[in-house]
């Protein structure tokens, strides 16, 4: 299992695992985190809140659909590893975003790429495990991806969110963009697992 999981996302699976766990950590408080930086009164977007967030999360699930179904020559040709760290680059200029420029508009737009992003790069990685493993196992791979993801989701969204109203906005954006430079680090460092085809 641990070498399916290797040859289809490029990376090893403890690395994979962990790059996954940290990853979510930071996007499970991605939605908390832009609602209070939209109650905030100081950031004036024109909109009532409800109607900035619900552009939000319209925007995201038309990336995630759009990441999944579109056919996009580039991406296609990108390796898992090459789209989750790109996608993770995106993810580190939103929250440069909320400490420098501080624009809804640009909120907006990564978050639509993060969605696409997101939408391209899970399909690619369940193509490959089930293009290589046996049919019998295809489930218990896709639980040990999924299970570190639920595991860490409350981690991200009590721990990032508590940082936020306990210290200051722009501690946990640190916080959040360290924690997705660890994992970009764990995924770039260390031996490449060249994808291969089941035979």
């Amino acid at each position: 299992m641990s070498n399916i999981l290797g040859q289809s996302s490029g990376v090893s699976i403890i690395r994979l695992l962990t790059a996954v766990v940290i990853v979510n950590v930071v996007g499970a408080s991605v939605d908390a985190v832009i609602n209070l930086y939209i109650l905030d009164p100081g950031r004036a977007t024109g909109l009532s809140f409800g109607l900035a967030i619900l552009i939000v999360n319209v925007l995201f699930v038309a990336g995630t659909v759009m990441g999944s179904t579109l056919k996009v020559r580039f991406l296609d040709r990108q390796s898992f590893k090459t789209v989750m760290v790109g996608t993770i680059g995106v993810m580190v200029l939103l929250y440069l975003n909320f400490l420098w420029v501080q624009s809804y508009w640009m909120v907006i737009i990564l978050m639509f790429a993060i969605a696409f992003g997101l939408g391209n790069m899970n399909p690619k990685l369940y193509a490959q495990v089930i293009s290589l493993a046996d049919q019998n196992i295809v489930g218990t791979i896709f639980g040990t991806v999924s299970s570190p993801v639920t595991i860490a989701a409350p981690l991200g969204s009590i721990g990032i969110v508590l940082i936020y109203n306990a210290i200051s906005p722009s501690a946990a954006y640190w916080v959040s963009i360290i924690i997705l430079l660890i994992g970009t680090g764990v995924l770039l460092l260390g031996k490449h697992q060249r994808p291969v085809a089941k035979a």
